[in-house]
């Protein structure tokens, strides 16, 4: 639960032991911390600082304006190596239309394009968040920094040559090290 404010709220775990959770306001991100006297899920180790954070964006179809079979849309730039990714989920929100073949993959500039999402994901399937795609991809590179692309690619013509559609886009991890 969430008090009236938005801010914060204790609640039990199935334990009986309480749990601090915290969330702000028009952001996805939230924070879970242990309540001083609980124990480490890991015993060893150095524990990670921080928690998970998430941010999403849209891209839609104006984006689109190659006169080539696919096109890179980066979406981040500066990503560390030490990011480690706990969800990535694409959507399309409004039907893509125009095209043959539709595909988005997410991944590094000039790589597979699918090392985020692990596999390209069909669009001008439907609206309304009904065709999504959710994994847990493995860290791209474990050092220095990289940008994240969304590539649209068609099996037939141009991607300058769709005329509808908006793809919502969601990623969420945390700082290792």
């Amino acid at each position: 639960a969430v008090d009236a404010g938005g801010q914060t709220a204790i609640a039990s775990l199935p334990s009986g032991r309480p749990s601090a959770w915290t969330a702000i306001r028009g952001s996805s991100v939230s924070q879970i911390s242990a309540l001083p006297g609980t124990s480490r899920l890991f015993p060893n180790g150095t524990p990670v600082a921080g928690s998970v954070q998430c941010t999403y964006g849209t891209t839609d179809y104006t984006a689109l304006t190659a006169a080539a079979p696919s096109q890179e849309v980066v979406i981040q730039t500066g990503v560390s190596g030490s990011v480690r990714w706990e969800q990535v989920t694409l959507s399309e929100t409004t039907q893509f239309a125009g095209a043959t073949g539709l595909r988005v993959s997410m991944g590094r500039p000039g790589s597979n394009h699918s090392e985020m999402t692990g596999t390209q994901f069909p669009l001008t399937v439907s609206s309304g968040d009904a065709n999504f795609w959710t994994t847990r991809p493995i860290p791209p590179q474990l050092t220095s920094t990289y940008s994240i692309v969304l590539n649209f690619a068609v099996t037939s013509g141009n991607v300058n040559k769709v005329t509808a559609g908006v793809l919502t886009w969601e990623l969420c991890g945390y700082a290792a090290r």
